[in-house]
């Protein structure tokens, strides 16, 4: 920036026609005031006479009366006519916007002369920019700030303008005080999150922008963290009801009661969710009884269903593009069940267990509403029954034909207005294999009897004794003579149960048995007192140490005496001879049948 001159003065007498002049020049600047340069000029005027070199020129300056300079003493050196030059020099911190007074003077006893001169002038208004001081670092969309920022010079204005990568200048401010509150209004939120229909939070510009009139001459760049407020979606309208016929007609309504484990519980979407803040709705998570059933917002059925469900409370998340949700829920009340069931079952013949119909008894659980049953042989084909059974009773007589001579499977059932429950049992022949009559007869296998003769006895001998059978007694007469068939005796045996390490049929053991010497316990022989010789040593000589113990209450006199001989040892002892091996026994007569 050039110099600006404030005042001149001429010099008086014989200077006539020389001047001085006082001139300002603005350096730098800050918000509030310049950097000024203040120079005292002179000027040896194109007529007037030239300055000669002078050692002792004193100078003042001040500046609105203070003085910046009083009584410097300065050196200059020759300078012909028509020249200017710079006596002093002075770099002052003025304020914006202010009139200030100058004056300066010198006197010199030689060619420099005396002289003075003085002034005014007006430093402008710096033009400033807006900047920010204080913004969240965060910001709930819902919710407004303070904004704090520094307001501009005169003929500037500030405005605050929010920005992102989706949502261009989505919302602006026109700032005038500070601090300023700020808030998002419904289309700014809108016009944002329509750029960002899945994201709970996103990061945006602050541009903070300075305007001179309609001309943007500054802008100060921020950023924030914007997250999306209060948008969760709104709830669904959700039905259930009970599906499963029986445990409707059970409870008496299918909307409002249910059976726990047995109801099956349809839930479907009466009204659909819907997002806020543009986002979409993704999905449906129903939940019931621990299980949980997803379905697609798309979907062309809104609906699922729970078997068996083990609660009457069933649960409906709406879940958005966000993954922001709301639930809701719905209950049945549980209405208690007890099912049906048949604990003990038992069947018998009529006339003392010899006749063809049956008498059916049981015992059961829960309130039927009806029974029916199966019957037919054992492991023949089944036919239903025809006899009624009344909802109260415990048990029934079959009529059906049972043939005595056959064994029959019965299969009872019960139900009520939710389940079934079954029970089978097996009714046996009515005849007798075997029967003893008073008149000395024996029944085998018929109605029809047999006389007491070998023919009944061999049949009896058959069921009672079959070949292999072992018969004991005490008597020695062979069974063939009284029972029959073929028998061999057994001696000199014992009977041994089967195992793995026996097998059937297999003999062994002994009566007696001789030990060898592995089988001997383990045992020592005593040397005491008495008179004793031993002989040790080996062919090349065996050194010997022993200790010698006298008999209690004799005369403590030892003597041991060593000499050199062949080995020695104790003499032998024992007949080997074998011992018994038997447990307690009685011995009787065993015969076992071969034929």
């Amino acid at each position: 920036m050039a110099f600006t001159r404030i005042c001149q003065a001429n010099y008086a007498g014989s200077y006539a026609g020389q001047l001085t002049y006082i001139e300002y020049e603005i350096l730098s600047n800050t918000s509030t005031t310049y950097t000024v340069r203040l120079q005292y000029v002179g000027y040896s005027g194109s007529g007037g006479s030239s300055w000669n070199a002078d050692n002792d020129t004193t100078f003042g300056f001040t500046v609105n009366g203070s003085a910046i300079d009083n009584g410097t003493v300065a050196t200059f050196d020759y300078r012909p006519a028509g020249v200017y030059r710079v006596f002093r020099t002075y770099d002052v911190t003025l304020a914006h916007g202010r009139s200030y007074g100058v004056s300066a003077w010198h006197s010199s006893g030689i060619s420099l002369g005396t002289s003075s001169c003085s002034g005014s002038f007006n430093l402008p208004t710096l033009a400033t920019n807006s900047t920010v001081t204080s913004m969240p670092a965060t910001w709930n969309d819902d919710s407004s700030y303070t904004y704090s920022f520094t307001i501009p010079s005169s003929g500037r204005s500030a405005k605050l303008i929010l920005t992102s990568d989706k949502a261009s200048n989505f919302a602006s401010f026109s700032l005038s005080t500070s601090p300023s509150t700020i808030a998002l209004t419904a289309d700014s939120k809108n016009r944002l999150w329509a750029a960002y229909p899945s994201n709970k939070s996103v990061t945006v510009t602050f541009a903070h922008c300075t305007y001179e009139g309609n001309t943007q001459v500054n802008i100060d760049w921020r950023s924030v963290t914007i997250s999306c407020q209060n948008a969760n979606p709104t709830a669904p309208v959700i039905a259930v009801t009970d599906t499963n016929a029986a445990t409707a007609g059970f409870t008496g309504s299918s909307t409002t009661k249910m059976v726990k484990n047995y109801s099956t519980l349809q839930c479907a979407i009466s009204t659909k969710s819907t997002g806020k803040k543009s986002a979409t709705i993704s999905k449906y998570v129903f939940t019931c009884g621990g299980v949980t059933k997803e379905v697609a917002a798309g979907a062309s059925s809104l609906s699922v269903s729970f078997t068996a469900a083990k609660s009457g409370t069933v649960t409906c998340k709406a879940v958005d593009s966000r993954g922001n949700e709301t639930s809701v829920s719905k209950t049945l009340t549980e209405v208690a069940y007890t099912p049906v069931s048949i604990n003990t079952i038992a069947a018998s013949r009529t006339s003392g267990g010899k006749g063809t119909n049956v008498t059916l008894s049981w015992t059961k659980t829960g309130t039927p509403t009806g029974y029916s049953y199966t019957w037919g042989p054992a492991g023949g084909t089944q036919s239903a029954g025809t006899v009624a059974i009344g909802v109260a009773a415990t048990s029934v007589t079959l009529t059906h034909t049972f043939d005595a001579a056959k064994s029959y499977t019965i299969t009872l059932t019960v139900r009520d207005k939710i389940t079934t429950a079954s029970a089978a049992v097996t009714v046996g022949i009515a005849r007798v294999p075997l029967k003893f009559t008073e008149d000395g007869n024996i029944k085998i296998r018929s109605d029809a009897l047999l006389e007491n003769s070998v023919g009944a006895l061999k049949t009896i001998l058959d069921a009672v004794y079959p070949v292999g059978s072992i018969y004991m007694s005490v008597n020695g007469v062979n069974p063939s003579g009284f029972l029959g068939g073929t028998w061999v005796e057994l001696q000199g045996r014992f009977l041994l149960g089967r195992s793995a390490s026996y097998g059937n049929g297999s003999t062994g053991g002994a009566s007696t048995v001789a030990l060898s010497t592995a089988q001997m316990p383990s045992h020592g022989h005593p040397f005491k007192h008495g008179s004793h010789s031993w002989l040790w040593g080996g062919g090349q000589g065996t050194t010997v140490f022993a200790t010698a113990d006298a008999v209690a209450g004799q005369p403590p006199s030892n003597n041991l005496v060593t000499n050199q001989n062949n080995w020695n040892s104790s003499d032998p002892t024992g007949g080997n001879g074998a011992h018994d091996n038997m447990p307690p026994y009685l011995a009787v007569y065993m015969w076992k049948r071969t034929a």
